[in-house]
């Protein structure tokens, strides 16, 4: 049975044995859409999907985090632009836009969760 821990963040996270997490972030005021994030614990980093993944991603957990990063791939059209592999167009005035737009808008929700952390 997979198992999704709350955390303070308010996000959902789901271990994949000692190779990494999976985390659910849903919808809130700050951000459009809820994320679903593959977390690489040698890489150190987030591999993002816009959406909720979470059925997606329960049926390959218990398998390992290489079919995990598997389903990522699969589904890269669906990359959140905060995720660490995503590239951004700069050729592209709206693409630079909205990539800056979604980092503000997550450090912005950040600092306000630090706030209510204090």
């Amino acid at each position: 049975m997979i198992n999704w821990e709350l955390q303070t963040t308010g996000n959902l996270l789901c271990r994949i044995g000692n190779e990494g997490f999976v985390s659910y972030q849903p919808r809130n005021p700050e951000r459009e859409e809820p994320e679903t994030a593959l977390y690489c614990e040698e890489s150190d980093k987030l591999y993002i999907l816009l959406g909720d993944w979470r059925n997606d991603y329960e049926k390959v957990i218990p398998q390992g985090y290489k079919e995990c990063y598997e389903l990522y791939l699969k589904n890269i059209e669906f990359q959140s632009p905060l995720s660490d592999d995503a590239k951004i167009d700069t050729s592209n005035l709206d693409n630079c836009i909205y990539h800056l737009q979604s980092i503000c808008t997550t450090i912005d929700f950040m600092l306000k969760q630090d706030e209510n952390d204090s």
